[in-house]
């Protein structure tokens, strides 16, 4: 288990000189830090790519312009819906001609222009209004999800009323809708059965206007329909001696979903959505109980929905792996170079420490070596560090050095060997066939000991001679120029020392 763990270390300080074969100090909790990566790695990956396939982290991005060309919305059970009614104080709706009545009127207005002047010309059109039990049936109340006392409600008939562009454009559409209290226009009252209009203000006064009028609920999480119509409503309460206004201006919205996996590719459809919804108030007896506008205005918002493309989410796993493994790297190098150091330092001595174990231990089995095998291989390791710590660097001599370190090499590999056999107890036969190996290391090992010393004692006789010739080769090389100077001579002497 724990060369497993050591196996999976990918975060530890990297060796310049391999030991045993590895590029890199593995230890435990280098393992354990790349196994926890791996892991947290694999989890993020499987997030991100349920997050792309479901959907669930779209980017929105809004803006609001300036509309240039309205379309016209239908006022029906298909397109806008739009309920009115009146209330009693105690909240209970009804609806009685006797006391009020409801009508509407479809205004429109245009601008052309006729031999360089503008004209403007206007038209109303009188809209009936009927109770909402006449146009829905019991399958479009459940569809609808319009579930209250149709028959208390008016509505448009479809195909009768709508509205489009604003005011000041070429084209311009309101629905005007009139509540007012009954009255009668002649002397006779059998004409018109209205109630007297003490009675018609006194239910009137603290009663409640009810307006349902469709809307929509923006929801960018929801992929397959962002936007749900609902009913709109407003409570307000009426009083017999002021008159209440609305103005409901509708904006148009257009959205926009970016469905490419990888490349852009938008989808559009447009709804309108309730812009402004204003009140008013006309103080002092009227014979308008409430007046409704429903217009367009000239606002345009846009929303643009776009998901996690697949080079964003290859982006997102790169940059988590690469944190994790920055962040691992960070908390277990220093550990791996401490410890890589100090294992370097003591694998040069554990094996000097094992021969000398054996030769107490095993001398039956002829596995000392001989006391000039451990000088000799003692020198050279001394030999080794002095070179390292003074940075000698002998040049052109690539040949012994590799010599050296492949003998220094096999030494440590035999006496790794001569401990396994040991342990392991295995038969005198491998044990005199590592002897015999063994004793040509010596012989290598002893050879390259006397060539590195040799060498060694060359490069301090040269020093000394130069040390001790320096004054009497710089005083002769003096004497030398000056001769030069007098006769004349431009050949270099002091090329022949």
């Amino acid at each position: 288990m724990i060369s497993l763990l050591e196996n999976c270390d990918f975060l530890s300080k990297q060796e310049y000189l391999r030991i045993n074969s590895k590029k890199r100090y593995q230890n435990i909790t280098g393992g354990i830090l790349s196994l926890s990566i791996i892991l947290l790695s694999v989890i993020m990956i499987f997030y991100f790519i349920i997050d792309m396939l479901y959907n669930n982290d779209p980017r929105v991005y809004e803006s609001k312009i300036i509309n240039q060309s309205s379309k016209d919305y239908n006022l029906d059970k298909n397109n806008i819906e739009f309920f009115v009614s009146l209330e009693h104080r105690n909240s209970t709706y009804y609806l009685d001609e006797t006391v009020y009545k409801v009508s509407a009127v479809l205004s429109e207005m245009r601008f052309e222009q006729v031999n360089g002047t503008v004209k403007q010309y206007s038209s109303e059109q009188e809209v009936k209004m009927i109770p909402c039990s006449n146009i829905y049936n019991s399958k479009e109340i459940q569809k609808f999800n319009v579930n209250f006392p149709q028959k208390l409600f008016y509505c448009f008939p479809p195909g009768k009323s709508y509205f489009g562009g604003f005011w000041g454009s070429t084209h311009y559409t309101s629905t005007k809708i009139y509540i007012k209290k009954c009255s009668n226009n002649t002397l006779d009252k059998d004409d018109f059965p209205c109630k007297p209009i003490d009675y018609i203000d006194s239910v009137i006064d603290y009663g409640i206007i009810s307006i349902m009028i469709s809307d929509y609920l923006v929801n960018h999480k929801n992929f397959t329909d962002p936007l749900t119509k609902y009913l709109m409503n407003n409570f307000d309460r009426l009083s017999y001696k002021n008159a209440i206004n609305y103005l409901i201006s509708y904006s148009s919205l257009i959205y926009s979903t970016d469905v490419g996996l990888i490349f852009n590719s938008l989808e559009s459809t447009e709804y309108p959505i309730i812009g402004d919804f204003k009140t008013s108030y006309n103080f002092g007896e009227s014979n308008t109980i409430a007046f409704i506008q429903i217009e367009c205005n000239y606002f345009q918002v846009n929303y643009l929905r776009s998901y996690v493309k697949l080079q964003d989410l290859l982006t997102k796993i790169g940059g988590v792996v690469k944190s994790l493994v920055l962040f691992g790297n960070f908390f277990n190098y220093f550990y791996s170079y401490a410890f890589s150091t100090i294992d370097n330092v003591l694998s040069n001595h554990v094996n000097l420490s094992i021969v000398n174990e054996l030769n107490l231990n095993a001398p039956d089995k002829k596995f000392f070596f001989s006391n000039s095998f451990n000088n000799n291989f003692n020198k050279v390791v001394k030999n080794l560090k002095d070179i390292n710590h003074s940075e000698i660097k002998i040049k052109n001599n690539n040949q012994f050095n590799n010599k050296y370190l492949n003998c220094y090499r096999k030494g440590i590999l035999i006496s790794s060997r001569i401990k396994e056999d040991k342990m392991n107890k295995l038969e005198n036969e491998r044990f005199r066939n590592v002897h015999n190996q063994h004793l040509n290391i010596i012989n290598e090992t002893s050879n390259a000991n006397l060539n590195f010393n040799n060498r060694i004692e060359q490069i301090n006789i040269s020093s000394n001679i130069n040390l001790n010739n320096h004054q009497t080769i710089s005083r002769k090389m003096f004497e030398i120029e000056k001769f030069k100077q007098n006769k004349n001579i431009k050949h270099d002497i002091s090329k022949d020392y």
